[in-house]
């Protein structure tokens, strides 16, 4: 949506972008603030928002990390390192896909 929008030079409302994703407005909120925190997205005017980046730069271990789970190796107990032990070839494929290979899979693209 947030491409589509992009590439027409139009920036999305919350109401907007729950029209496709089913969350609530609180959640969206933080969703959107989350990722205008790290570049991805913008609050412009009258509330719209819009993608700062192209999705083929953006990778989905870059989501899965700022969304999921962040390894802190220095610090991490062997709990930890038994999750990352699980979680690093997930982490490893993730990082050989983009949004855009991602969109495209699903027929989005």
């Amino acid at each position: 949506m947030l491409d589509a929008a992009q590439v027409q030079g139009r920036s999305l409302t919350p109401v907007q972008l729950r029209e496709q994703v089913k969350i609530g407005y609180d959640e969206l909120g933080l969703v959107l603030d989350k990722l205008a925190q790290h570049g991805y997205v913008q609050k412009g005017q009258r509330d719209g928002w819009v993608l700062m980046r192209k999705l083929a730069s953006v990778h989905l271990s870059d989501l899965f990390q700022l969304f999921v789970y962040r390894a802190d190796l220095a610090n991490d107990d062997d709990v930890g390192q038994g999750i990352e032990a699980l979680l690093g070839s997930v982490t490893e494929r993730l990082q050989t896909v983009t949004l855009e290979d991602f969109a495209r899979r699903l027929g989005r693209k």
